[in-house]
């Protein structure tokens, strides 16, 4: 079976403890376009206001971002990857079924990242001081990480939010959670097992964060393009 090959365009199965879950190929450059679309028409049925390829554009594309890094997430958690053999016929049936479950699939995901994202995305009119720590962290990665190292750790981190929940940004999350990390450390060189150890505190911070409430990421409307949605009246973020 696992030898057996489809020879769909832009769609896979995958198949893990006996469960089949239909999820967009996310290694296939030419979906991503569609993709896109059928996000921006979700986001805007969900919040009509919204100026998706105007000011609120950074929204579109954080979504996008996140919404990869979510089927990556899903791939890579997956036991066992099945592709299937069709004559022309029946590959016309089985895509335009499977292109109703990838639409559902899209819609689940981006329903989700949008009350993740009104909890966790606050603007701050203020530009924030310079972070200190990251700030060094930054300026001794280079010295104690390579950059396969650093994508790796970034990748693992990401995926751990997302595993407990963190739809919106994980990976600048990741990210800011390695660097300031490393900002803290004292020593010039670490070991293999420093690094392992290192991992393993990042993704115990990743869970607790990821199990917190209120807002994570702070940004600035005129450098991010982004707005808060609230209630004319009372002025409570809208739900």
């Amino acid at each position: 079976m696992a030898g057996m090959r489809i020879n769909w365009s832009w769609t896979s199965f995958i198949i893990c403890n006996g469960d089949w879950t239909s999820v967009v190929d996310a290694v296939n450059f030419e979906s991503k376009p569609w993709v896109k679309m059928i996000i921006a028409d979700v986001l805007q049925k969900i919040e009509p206001s919204l100026e998706l390829f105007g000011d609120d554009k950074m929204i579109l594309n954080i979504c996008e971002a996140d919404f990869w890094d979510y089927v990556t997430w899903m791939e890579k958690k997956t036991c066992l990857k099945v592709e299937e053999e069709y004559e022309v016929n029946e590959v016309r049936i089985a895509q335009e079924k499977d292109v109703k479950e990838n639409v559902e699939f899209i819609e689940m995901f981006v329903k989700l990242w949008w009350k993740k994202y009104k909890e966790r995305v606050k603007l701050s009119f203020d530009l924030p001081p310079q972070d200190l720590m990251i700030a060094k962290g930054e300026g001794i990665l280079k010295s104690l990480f390579t950059v396969e190292e650093k994508i790796e750790i970034i990748e693992e981190l990401t995926h751990t939010f997302i595993r407990f929940g963190e739809l919106c940004m994980p990976k600048k999350l990741a990210e800011s959670i390695f660097i300031r990390t490393l900002g803290q450390i004292t020593t010039n060189r670490m070991t293999t097992q420093d690094k392992l150890n290192l991992m393993t505190n990042l993704q115990r911070e990743a869970k607790r964060l990821a199990y917190s409430h209120g807002s994570l990421l702070f940004v600035h409307p005129k450098r991010y393009m982004l707005r808060e949605y609230r209630n004319e009246n009372n002025g409570d973020v809208i739900k």
